[in-house]
């Protein structure tokens, strides 16, 4: 009988033998890169809501955004990828004397609708909004949201994540505009203080010790970075029994399959 490989089936290595072939491991899926959507900015004066437009292709969205209000805690009323709610994935809030509650905010969504979709973020009252869009290929799920916050002039986070994953990363700062920005920059957009917020995004490469940092001028009236690892699906898991292996092998469904190795 032929061998079916990665299935965990038997093979025959001479007559009357009995052989197993453990599974081999699933085929590779690195997280990549999709495309970047236009991005929203509202100081809140012209309205209670910021749309912007995204043409997607993968199987994940994930948004950043800083958002603050100069009277009260800033809490974004939804975040929707056409008519589909975005999941909150962590937000960390800070308070700037000139600006108010700054907070940066992360959402994420697995199988958002494709092509051209407009994505939209509403507000209470009148807030300051500063906000963007990345989509990937081949993300099986959300890690666990990671945050740094300080005042330095260097705004720095470690993250940990698992290979051929990306790390999805956001940093914003009270007042002046992060700059120097040490990985992948997707998008940037220049606040002005008390006005519009900044909003510094970008990504990496999944690593068991990954750096984000950049450059806050003095007096940027504090900082926060944060970052979700956007996880790999394909994972191999091996059953220690001789009579199953198990694998996971749909990144859609992350369903994991145990299949039994009949004898000859």
């Amino acid at each position: 009988m032929a061998s079916r490989l990665g299935r965990g089936f038997p093979v025959s290595s001479a007559p009357g033998a009995l052989a197993y072939r453990t599974a081999s491991a699933a085929p590779t899926k690195t997280v990549t890169i999709d495309s970047i959507g236009s991005g929203g900015l509202s100081n809140g004066t012209g309205g209670t809501s910021v749309s912007w437009q995204h043409y997607v292709s993968g199987n994940a969205v994930v948004v950043g955004m800083n958002y603050y209000n100069t009277s009260s805690v800033a809490v974004p009323g939804s975040v929707k990828i056409g008519t589909k709610l975005l999941n909150l994935l962590g937000n960390t809030q800070f308070y700037n004397p000139s600006v108010g509650y700054v907070t940066a905010f992360l959402y994420g969504l697995l199988n958002p609708p494709t092509g051209l979709q407009t994505l939209s973020c509403t507000m209470s009252g009148t807030n300051g909004v500063a906000t963007n869009s990345v989509s990937y290929f081949n993300v099986g799920g959300f890690g666990l949201y990671q945050v740094t916050t300080g005042t330095t002039t260097t705004a720095s986070q470690t993250v940990t994540a698992g290979s051929n994953s990306r790390i999805f990363n956001i940093i914003i700062s009270g007042n002046n505009n992060p700059t120097g920005y040490s990985q992948n920059q997707l998008y940037s957009v220049a606040g002005s203080p008390a006005v519009y917020p900044n909003c510094l995004i970008g990504d990496a490469a999944g690593n068991a010790s990954v750096t984000f940092s950049a450059t806050v001028p003095s007096g940027g009236g504090g900082w926060a970075s944060a970052a979700v690892p956007l996880i790999n699906p394909w994972a191999v898991i091996a059953d220690t029994t001789p009579a199953t292996q198990t694998y996971y092998n749909e990144p859609s469904a992350q369903i994991p399959v145990s299949v039994p190795r009949a004898r000859l």
